[in-house]
């Protein structure tokens, strides 16, 4: 049957270099094909990210990618495709990669604002 997406990631914000991990399951006859875009572009595969897809007993193809050292440009609207003869069905989240907010900086080098008490 058509594929459905049977499990997934969530909207999140994470740090410059703080490395996450996005996972995506579906299940459908024949197994489904899942691939990854970043901003309807092709997610690289390259050494800073890592797309694993492997199929479980029960019929369901599970998809992960890893970015291990993302940057700003990580950023965007990930989605996962699920694909077999039948059909498609797609799932997409915002993925924010920032830097944390600039007081926490600017205290982290030392600069303290008077109207703030100390942590």
């Amino acid at each position: 049957g058509t594929p459905r997406i049977v499990s997934s990631f969530s909207e999140r914000v994470v740090a410059p270099g703080e490395p996450f991990s996005l996972m995506c399951a579906a299940k459908g006859a024949p197994p489904p094909t899942i691939t990854w875009t970043l901003d309807d572009e092709p997610v690289a595969r390259d050494s800073a990210h890592r797309a694993s897809q492997y199929t479980l007993s029960d019929g369901s193809t599970v998809s992960h990618v890893n970015v291990t050292n993302p940057q700003i440009r990580d950023g965007g609207v990930y989605r996962c495709a699920a694909r077999n003869s039948a059909g498609s069905a797609e799932y997409q989240a915002r993925i924010n990669v920032r830097g944390a907010c600039l007081l926490f900086n600017l205290r982290r080098l030392g600069f303290k604002p008077h109207h703030l008490p100390d942590p």
